[in-house]
Protein backbone atom coordinates (compact mmCIF):
# COMPACT_ATOMS: atom_id res chain seq x y z
CA UNK A 1 0.00 0.00 0.00
CA UNK A 2 3.04 2.49 0.62
CA UNK A 3 4.23 2.14 -2.71
CA UNK A 4 0.66 2.48 -4.29
CA UNK A 5 0.31 6.37 -2.32
CA UNK A 6 3.90 7.45 -2.70
CA UNK A 7 2.11 9.37 -5.72
CA UNK A 8 0.00 9.89 -8.12
CA UNK A 9 2.27 9.38 -11.30
CA UNK A 10 2.76 5.56 -9.84
CA UNK A 11 -1.26 5.41 -10.64
CA UNK A 12 -1.64 7.83 -13.52
CA UNK A 13 1.09 7.52 -15.27
CA UNK A 14 1.29 3.72 -16.54
CA UNK A 15 -2.54 4.46 -18.09
CA UNK A 16 -2.67 7.85 -19.53
CA UNK A 17 -1.40 7.42 -23.33
CA UNK A 18 0.58 9.72 -25.21
CA UNK A 19 -2.71 12.00 -26.46
CA UNK A 20 -3.08 13.01 -22.93
CA UNK A 21 -1.42 15.84 -23.84
CA UNK A 22 -3.62 17.21 -26.18
CA UNK A 23 -6.23 18.15 -23.04
CA UNK A 24 -4.04 18.81 -20.39
CA UNK A 25 -6.78 20.17 -18.09
CA UNK A 26 -8.29 17.65 -18.06
CA UNK A 27 -5.27 15.86 -17.40
CA UNK A 28 -4.53 18.25 -14.45
CA UNK A 29 -7.77 17.70 -13.32
CA UNK A 30 -7.65 13.31 -12.61
CA UNK A 31 -4.18 13.83 -11.42
CA UNK A 32 -5.74 16.52 -8.71
CA UNK A 33 -8.51 14.43 -7.84
CA UNK A 34 -5.92 11.48 -7.35
CA UNK A 35 -3.43 12.90 -5.40
CA UNK A 36 -6.67 14.31 -3.29
CA UNK A 37 -7.56 10.90 -2.82
CA UNK A 38 -4.33 9.66 -2.23
CA UNK A 39 -3.21 11.78 0.55
CA UNK A 40 -6.85 11.17 2.17
CA UNK A 41 -5.88 7.35 2.20
CA UNK A 42 -2.60 8.19 3.02
CA UNK A 43 -3.93 10.26 6.53
CA UNK A 44 -6.22 7.67 7.16
CA UNK A 45 -3.80 4.48 7.07
CA UNK A 46 -1.30 6.60 8.87
CA UNK A 47 -4.88 7.28 11.41
CA UNK A 48 -5.29 3.59 11.54
CA UNK A 49 -1.52 2.51 12.12
CA UNK A 50 -1.89 5.17 15.53
CA UNK A 51 -4.72 3.24 16.43
CA UNK A 52 -3.22 -0.19 16.29
CA UNK A 53 -0.23 0.67 18.49
CA UNK A 54 -2.95 2.34 20.88
CA UNK A 55 -4.53 -0.81 21.03
CA UNK A 56 -1.43 -3.28 21.24
CA UNK A 57 -0.22 -1.10 23.85
CA UNK A 58 -3.40 -0.92 25.99
CA UNK A 59 -5.11 -4.11 25.54
CA UNK A 60 -7.16 -3.64 28.38
CA UNK A 61 -8.25 0.15 27.52
CA UNK A 62 -11.12 1.14 27.09
CA UNK A 63 -12.34 1.27 23.44
CA UNK A 64 -10.54 3.43 21.25
CA UNK A 65 -13.00 6.38 18.89
CA UNK A 66 -12.83 4.88 16.00
CA UNK A 67 -16.26 7.93 14.53
CA UNK A 68 -13.78 9.74 13.04
CA UNK A 69 -11.88 7.32 11.19
CA UNK A 70 -14.83 5.48 9.62
CA UNK A 71 -16.14 9.26 8.32
CA UNK A 72 -12.79 9.65 6.75
CA UNK A 73 -12.89 6.12 5.18
CA UNK A 74 -17.00 6.80 4.24
CA UNK A 75 -16.17 10.02 2.78
CA UNK A 76 -13.40 8.74 0.75
CA UNK A 77 -15.41 5.50 -1.08
CA UNK A 78 -18.11 7.93 -1.54
CA UNK A 79 -15.63 10.22 -3.73
CA UNK A 80 -14.81 7.07 -5.35
CA UNK A 81 -17.79 6.36 -5.88
CA UNK A 82 -18.08 9.37 -7.43
CA UNK A 83 -15.28 9.42 -9.53
CA UNK A 84 -16.33 6.05 -10.91
CA UNK A 85 -19.67 7.08 -12.18
CA UNK A 86 -17.96 9.78 -14.34
CA UNK A 87 -17.23 8.72 -17.75
CA UNK A 88 -13.77 9.33 -19.03
CA UNK A 89 -13.50 11.27 -22.26
CA UNK A 90 -12.22 9.13 -24.84
CA UNK A 91 -9.96 11.15 -26.13
CA UNK A 92 -8.23 11.74 -22.81
CA UNK A 93 -8.02 8.39 -20.81
CA UNK A 94 -10.02 5.08 -21.26
CA UNK A 95 -12.37 4.45 -18.67
CA UNK A 96 -10.84 0.37 -18.31
CA UNK A 97 -7.97 2.38 -16.84
CA UNK A 98 -9.48 5.02 -14.77
CA UNK A 99 -11.62 1.93 -13.11
CA UNK A 100 -8.58 0.15 -12.76
CA UNK A 101 -6.75 3.00 -10.70
CA UNK A 102 -9.95 3.73 -8.66
CA UNK A 103 -10.62 0.20 -7.77
CA UNK A 104 -6.71 0.33 -6.45
CA UNK A 105 -8.05 2.98 -4.49
CA UNK A 106 -11.19 1.26 -3.18
CA UNK A 107 -9.39 -1.98 -2.22
CA UNK A 108 -7.24 -0.27 -0.30
CA UNK A 109 -10.12 2.03 1.46
CA UNK A 110 -11.87 -1.60 2.00
CA UNK A 111 -9.11 -3.69 3.35
CA UNK A 112 -8.55 -0.25 5.94
CA UNK A 113 -12.73 -0.56 6.94
CA UNK A 114 -12.18 -4.45 7.68
CA UNK A 115 -8.92 -3.68 9.44
CA UNK A 116 -11.62 -1.06 11.75
CA UNK A 117 -14.16 -3.51 12.18
CA UNK A 118 -11.46 -6.03 13.96
CA UNK A 119 -9.92 -3.01 15.83
CA UNK A 120 -13.47 -2.20 17.46
CA UNK A 121 -14.03 -6.04 18.11
CA UNK A 122 -10.69 -6.46 19.53
CA UNK A 123 -11.07 -2.85 21.98
CA UNK A 124 -14.90 -3.87 22.72
CA UNK A 125 -13.90 -7.66 23.82
CA UNK A 126 -10.60 -5.95 25.71
CA UNK A 127 -13.25 -2.98 27.54
CA UNK A 128 -15.54 -6.17 28.41
CA UNK A 129 -12.50 -8.09 29.69
CA UNK A 130 -11.02 -5.41 31.75
CA UNK A 131 -14.98 -4.09 33.46
CA UNK A 132 -15.06 -7.84 34.56
CA UNK A 133 -11.06 -7.74 35.71
CA UNK A 134 -11.78 -4.76 37.55
CA UNK A 135 -15.33 -6.17 38.81
CA UNK A 136 -13.74 -9.31 39.83
CA UNK A 137 -10.87 -6.78 42.45
CA UNK A 138 -13.63 -4.45 43.57
CA UNK A 139 -15.57 -7.81 44.43
CA UNK A 140 -11.91 -9.42 46.16
CA UNK A 141 -11.44 -6.09 47.98
CA UNK A 142 -14.80 -6.16 49.52
CA UNK A 143 -14.95 -9.57 50.43
CA UNK A 144 -11.60 -9.08 51.84
CA UNK A 145 -13.59 -6.28 54.33
CA UNK A 146 -16.44 -8.92 55.19
CA UNK A 147 -13.51 -11.78 56.09
CA UNK A 148 -11.80 -8.99 58.65
CA UNK A 149 -15.63 -7.40 60.44
CA UNK A 150 -16.40 -11.29 60.58
CA UNK A 151 -12.84 -11.86 62.28
CA UNK A 152 -12.95 -9.14 64.66
CA UNK A 153 -16.82 -8.76 65.38
CA UNK A 154 -17.79 -5.43 64.15
CA UNK A 155 -20.72 -5.03 61.69
CA UNK A 156 -19.70 -5.29 57.96
CA UNK A 157 -23.30 -3.82 55.87
CA UNK A 158 -21.17 -1.59 53.99
CA UNK A 159 -18.62 -4.16 52.49
CA UNK A 160 -21.67 -6.52 51.76
CA UNK A 161 -23.22 -3.31 50.19
CA UNK A 162 -19.98 -3.17 47.78
CA UNK A 163 -19.64 -6.37 47.19
CA UNK A 164 -23.13 -6.58 45.52
CA UNK A 165 -22.47 -3.01 43.65
CA UNK A 166 -19.28 -5.37 42.44
CA UNK A 167 -22.15 -8.15 40.75
CA UNK A 168 -21.93 -10.67 43.39
CA UNK A 169 -25.75 -11.19 44.05
CA UNK A 170 -25.34 -14.56 45.24
CA UNK A 171 -24.41 -13.80 49.29
CA UNK A 172 -25.22 -16.52 51.64
CA UNK A 173 -28.11 -15.19 54.05
CA UNK A 174 -26.37 -15.58 57.21
CA UNK A 175 -24.10 -13.19 56.00
CA UNK A 176 -26.97 -10.80 55.20
CA UNK A 177 -28.89 -11.57 58.57
CA UNK A 178 -25.61 -10.68 60.48
CA UNK A 179 -24.06 -8.16 58.47
CA UNK A 180 -25.79 -5.20 60.70
CA UNK A 181 -24.48 -6.55 63.90
CA UNK A 182 -21.77 -8.57 63.30
CA UNK A 183 -20.91 -11.67 64.59
CA UNK A 184 -19.15 -12.69 67.95
CA UNK A 185 -15.46 -12.58 67.86
CA UNK A 186 -13.55 -16.11 68.66
CA UNK A 187 -12.05 -14.18 71.34
CA UNK A 188 -14.96 -13.21 73.23
CA UNK A 189 -16.59 -16.63 73.13
CA UNK A 190 -13.16 -18.35 74.34
CA UNK A 191 -13.56 -15.65 77.42
CA UNK A 192 -17.17 -16.59 77.81
CA UNK A 193 -17.23 -20.60 77.50
CA UNK A 194 -15.46 -21.39 81.23
CA UNK A 195 -18.51 -19.68 82.72
CA UNK A 196 -21.12 -20.84 80.47
CA UNK A 197 -19.60 -24.41 80.95
CA UNK A 198 -20.20 -23.83 84.66
CA UNK A 199 -23.82 -22.84 84.14
CA UNK A 200 -24.30 -25.58 81.69
CA UNK A 201 -22.87 -28.16 84.36
CA UNK A 202 -24.63 -27.18 87.15
CA UNK A 203 -28.18 -27.02 85.10
CA UNK A 204 -27.40 -30.55 84.28
CA UNK A 205 -26.28 -31.83 88.10
CA UNK A 206 -29.60 -30.10 88.84
CA UNK A 207 -31.62 -31.73 86.78
CA UNK A 208 -29.72 -35.52 87.48
CA UNK A 209 -30.09 -34.69 91.17
CA UNK A 210 -28.03 -37.45 91.54
CA UNK A 211 -27.47 -37.90 95.75
CA UNK A 212 -24.47 -38.73 97.53
CA UNK A 213 -21.98 -36.59 99.59
CA UNK A 214 -20.08 -36.80 95.91
CA UNK A 215 -22.44 -34.77 93.98
CA UNK A 216 -23.41 -33.04 96.50
CA UNK A 217 -20.22 -31.10 97.06
CA UNK A 218 -19.72 -31.55 92.91
CA UNK A 219 -23.13 -29.20 93.08
CA UNK A 220 -22.49 -26.79 95.72
CA UNK A 221 -18.47 -26.07 94.65
CA UNK A 222 -19.12 -26.21 91.09
CA UNK A 223 -16.12 -28.46 90.16
CA UNK A 224 -15.58 -29.65 86.96
CA UNK A 225 -13.01 -31.25 84.34
CA UNK A 226 -10.91 -27.98 83.16
CA UNK A 227 -8.76 -30.70 80.79
CA UNK A 228 -10.44 -32.53 78.14
CA UNK A 229 -12.08 -36.12 79.17
CA UNK A 230 -12.95 -38.97 77.56
CA UNK A 231 -16.69 -40.13 78.39
CA UNK A 232 -20.14 -38.87 77.85
CA UNK A 233 -21.50 -37.56 80.97
CA UNK A 234 -21.93 -33.46 81.18
CA UNK A 235 -18.66 -32.87 82.21
CA UNK A 236 -16.58 -34.50 79.87
CA UNK A 237 -18.71 -33.42 77.40
CA UNK A 238 -18.35 -29.62 78.33
CA UNK A 239 -14.73 -30.53 79.00
CA UNK A 240 -14.56 -31.16 75.49
CA UNK A 241 -16.32 -27.87 73.99
CA UNK A 242 -14.34 -26.24 76.01
CA UNK A 243 -11.23 -27.55 74.69
CA UNK A 244 -12.50 -26.89 71.26
CA UNK A 245 -13.37 -23.69 71.54
CA UNK A 246 -10.04 -22.63 72.81
CA UNK A 247 -8.61 -24.31 70.38
CA UNK A 248 -10.41 -22.20 67.58
CA UNK A 249 -12.37 -25.48 66.56
CA UNK A 250 -15.81 -24.15 66.97
CA UNK A 251 -17.78 -26.98 64.50
CA UNK A 252 -15.85 -29.36 66.57
CA UNK A 253 -17.30 -27.47 69.93
CA UNK A 254 -20.69 -27.21 68.74
CA UNK A 255 -20.85 -31.25 67.63
CA UNK A 256 -19.66 -32.11 70.78
CA UNK A 257 -22.77 -29.71 72.78
CA UNK A 258 -25.22 -31.67 70.56
CA UNK A 259 -24.58 -34.83 73.37
CA UNK A 260 -25.48 -32.61 75.93
CA UNK A 261 -28.82 -33.44 77.72
CA UNK A 262 -31.66 -30.50 77.48
CA UNK A 263 -31.07 -28.86 80.87
CA UNK A 264 -27.12 -28.31 80.19
CA UNK A 265 -28.13 -27.19 76.23
CA UNK A 266 -30.83 -25.08 77.47
CA UNK A 267 -28.24 -23.09 80.01
CA UNK A 268 -25.55 -23.04 77.34
CA UNK A 269 -28.06 -21.67 74.76
CA UNK A 270 -26.88 -17.84 74.98
CA UNK A 271 -23.53 -19.09 74.33
CA UNK A 272 -24.25 -21.86 71.78
CA UNK A 273 -26.50 -19.46 69.56
CA UNK A 274 -23.36 -16.82 69.08
CA UNK A 275 -21.20 -19.83 68.26
CA UNK A 276 -22.98 -21.05 66.06
CA UNK A 277 -23.66 -17.74 64.46
CA UNK A 278 -19.97 -17.02 63.60
CA UNK A 279 -19.42 -20.55 62.53
CA UNK A 280 -21.86 -20.53 60.01
CA UNK A 281 -20.73 -16.74 59.50
CA UNK A 282 -17.33 -17.95 58.94
CA UNK A 283 -18.35 -20.62 56.81
CA UNK A 284 -20.17 -19.29 54.40
CA UNK A 285 -17.41 -16.08 54.20
CA UNK A 286 -14.85 -19.06 53.25
CA UNK A 287 -16.59 -20.42 50.58
CA UNK A 288 -17.76 -16.96 48.98
CA UNK A 289 -14.29 -16.01 49.14
CA UNK A 290 -12.91 -19.36 47.69
CA UNK A 291 -15.40 -18.64 44.52
CA UNK A 292 -14.35 -15.08 44.21
CA UNK A 293 -10.71 -16.02 44.33
CA UNK A 294 -11.16 -17.93 41.41
CA UNK A 295 -12.63 -14.87 39.24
Amino acid sequence: MAGFIAGRTDILDPIFPPRLSADPERVAELNDTVTDLTARLEQTTADLAALQTQVQDQPTAAPADLGPLEQQLTALTERLDELADQPAPTAVVPDEAIDAALADLRATATAQQEEIDRLLADARLASENAEIAASATLARAAMNRVMAAVDNGGPFAAALGDLEQAGVSDIPEVLRSAAADGVQPLSDLQTAVPDAARDALAAARQADGSGGLGAFFERQLGTRSILPQEGSDPDAVLSRVEAATRDGRLGDALAEADALPDAAKAALGPWLEQAQLRHDAVTAANALAERLSAL
